[in-house]
């Protein structure tokens, strides 16, 4: 007859890596995503970075300064994220 207060297993641990992400030259952070073949994307209140090798950003579409709502390609898109402030 089983033990009625088995053990149960513990899950596999996930393996994960923790590290602080400073990206002084673009501003504050609004959210990050991380695309299934490992690509880094960085949103701030009017641009979309690319996390590329040794810290280096791309501006991918957006721009630093400039806010709005404009459909367009890389620097001709215009973006405006309101985030509620903590």
């Amino acid at each position: 007859m089983a033990e009625a207060h088995a053990k149960r297993t513990r899950p596999a641990a996930l393996d994960v890596r923790v590290s602080t992400l400073a990206l002084p030259t673009i501003g504050k952070i609004n959210s990050l995503a991380v695309g299934i073949d490992c690509t880094v994307f960085v949103a701030t209140v009017s641009a979309l970075y690319i996390l590329l090798s040794a810290g280096f950003v791309s501006l991918h579409a957006g721009s630093r300064v400039k806010t709005g709502y404009q459909d367009g390609n890389g620097p001709d898109a215009c973006f405006h994220s309101h985030v509620a402030s903590q």
